[in-house]
Parts: structure tokens; C-alpha cells; sequence
């Protein structure tokens, strides 16, 4: 009789369960290919390099990762372009490019809404807390006189 509870409900729940699991990895596996192809993936393309439908891949994207794909392929965007801003001398028109936008306002506007402060005014910002921490120390006993 227990034998019997186990097979018909517990083993369900664990099929469930790392099923779950799977998903999970999967997922980690589009992630990586976003961040890659900086961007350049769509919802389609990433449901079908799983072999999911686009509805089970929507739904399983936005349990696992907690928002939709879009905004999350968003997110990834404008981090690549905070790193391209902080570490390349690129331009602004070519990370524009880079990460699929056709006009470098478009990319500004994105930007924006994301940072508060245009790609410009945020390379210009960084410049400036990379120059003063350089030059401001921290007080130490031996620097102290």
C-alpha cells in the first residue's frame, strides 16, 4: 500500500521537481548565449536552440528568471554597454552596433531610462571617480603628518 502512494504520488513530484531543475539549467545555457551574442537573440530563436515551445519557454523564462525575456535581454544590454563604456575607448555609434540598436539615440534613450544619465555623461562620470580615487588616499598612520 505505501509502495503503491510512492509510485502514484511522491514520483510525479520528483519527475516535477527535476524537471524544474532541468529548466533551470537550460535557461542558465540562454542566459550565457545572450550575454554572448550581446543581445542579439530573440525570444523564438532561444526557444527553439532548447526545443521548447515559444509558450512553455515564456513561461518557464519568467518562473526562473523572475521577469520576462525581453526585459531581462534588456537588462544584459545595458550592462554590456555600462562594460563597453568603462573599458573600451569604443564610441558610443559603434556599441550602438555591437548591441543591435540602429541609431546611438536609441541606444541613449535606453541608456537613460536605465542609468539615469546618457552613455556620455556616464563615461564622463566614471572618468572622473577613476581620476579622484587615484589621487585621494585613504589616511593611514604613515601618510598622516
Amino acid at each position: 500500500m505505501l509502495r503503491t502512494y510512492l509510485v502514484e504520488c511522491v514520483r510525479p513530484i520528483i519527475g516535477s521537481l527535476m524537471q524544474i531543475d532541468q529548466m533551470a539549467g537550460d535557461l542558465d545555457v540562454v542566459l550565457e548565449r545572450m550575454a554572448k551574442c550581446h543581445g542579439k537573440i530573440t525570444q523564438a530563436q532561444a526557444a527553439k536552440f532548447l526545443g521548447w515551445s515559444i509558450n512553455y519557454f515564456h513561461r518557464g523564462f519568467k518562473k526562473k528568471a523572475g521577469v520576462s525575456f525581453r526585459a531581462k535581454r534588456f537588462q544584459i544590454k545595458m550592462e554590456i554597454a555600462r562594460s563597453f563604456l568603462t573599458s573600451t575607448s569604443m564610441t558610443i555609434e559603434q556599441i550602438a552596433t555591437k548591441l543591435d540598436y540602429s541609431e546611438r539615440g536609441n541606444l541613449e534613450r535606453a541608456f537613460k531610462h536605465a542609468y539615469g544619465v546618457t552613455p556620455t555623461q556616464f563615461r564622463i562620470l566614471h572618468a572622473l571617480q577613476t581620476t579622484a580615487s587615484r589621487y585621494h588616499r585613504k589616511p593611514t598612520i604613515q601618510n598622516i603628518d
